[in-house]
């Protein structure tokens, strides 16, 4: 089950970065991010109730602080997609998205 969830994030998140990587050559960087989050926002709770989760005051704190560094990488990713090529943003920005848990733990 860990693999076929592993997969499917993978997907997502490529697809994801793919699609609003796109969507920032054509309009706000700052707009696209926004719209990325409000989105997670919603749908994340509602997946974690329906897969039988819990929401704590301590869970809703971790999960604030890892959607605002999710969002100021979200906003940097699109910033460097909107000027540059992706195949050269791409890898970059996965060495260092890799790099910070790393460094973290």
């Amino acid at each position: 089950m860990g693999i076929l969830l592993a997969t499917l994030a993978s997907m997502f998140t490529g697809t994801g970065d793919f699609l609003g990587g796109l969507a920032s050559r054509n309009g706000s960087v700052w707009g696209v991010g926004t719209w990325n989050h409000v989105a997670g926002a919603v749908v994340v709770p509602v997946l974690a109730l329906a897969l039988g989760g819990e929401i704590t005051i301590e869970l809703l704190a971790w999960g604030s602080a890892a959607g605002i560094a999710g969002a100021v990488g979200v906003v940097a990713l699109y910033a460097g997609f909107a000027q540059s090529s992706m195949s050269t943003v791409s890898p970059i920005a996965a060495v260092g998205s890799a790099t910070w848990p790393v460094l973290w733990s």
